[in-house]
């Protein structure tokens, strides 16, 4: 398929593109974050690990954070028990990466927001409109609905603090 998020533009293909597989919404945040210049955040319930523990994924995101001293990392987490048990590269990778990633918990007032994103350069997302579901739509290039979404990460990340779990998870 031509016509494929596969071979779409960070800041230029302005396409609404559905996922249909926890592997397609992998790889397209790895597509996402490849291309990124300054700044990623995700709001999730636990990282998914199916879609955050992917390896291409962290290796984009490893290599995201290592591009220079300005690329800024935020997460979100609601579920922070679910998260932190087990291995999670995601989350290890964010303990490696201290001066780029900041993790918070989500306030508990905004712990039933349904959906789930992931925000890219102020330009391109990912959204999960259900909660652990794989189903996912995307788009490269959508600034007004990066921005929208973008006002909702900042109130919930204002009103959120650090959880100590998030700090010692691998420990």
């Amino acid at each position: 398929m031509t016509d494929s998020y596969q071979i779409a533009k960070l800041r230029e293909t302005d396409r609404l593109f559905t996922l249909h597989s926890f592997e397609e919404d992998s790889d397209a945040a790895t597509r996402l974050v490849s291309q990124a210049e300054q700044e990623l955040r995700i709001f999730s319930h636990h990282l998914n690990n199916a879609v955050f523990g992917a390896s291409p994924l962290i290796e984009s995101v490893s290599a995201f954070a290592r591009k220079n001293s300005h690329t800024s990392i935020r997460v979100l987490i609601t579920d922070v028990r679910s998260a932190t048990s087990g291995v999670h590269q995601f989350l290890n990778l964010a303990r490696k990466q201290t001066s780029t990633f900041e993790c918070r918990k989500v306030n508990s007032d905004y712990a039933q927001q349904p959906e789930e994103f992931i925000l890219v350069d102020r330009c391109g997302y990912i959204r999960f409109p259900r909660a652990n579901h794989f189903e996912a739509i995307t788009n490269f290039h959508d600034p007004v609905k990066v921005r929208q979404l973008g006002v909702l990460f900042q109130e919930v990340w204002d009103c959120s603090e650090s959880d100590p779990e998030l700090i010692s998870f691998s420990i």
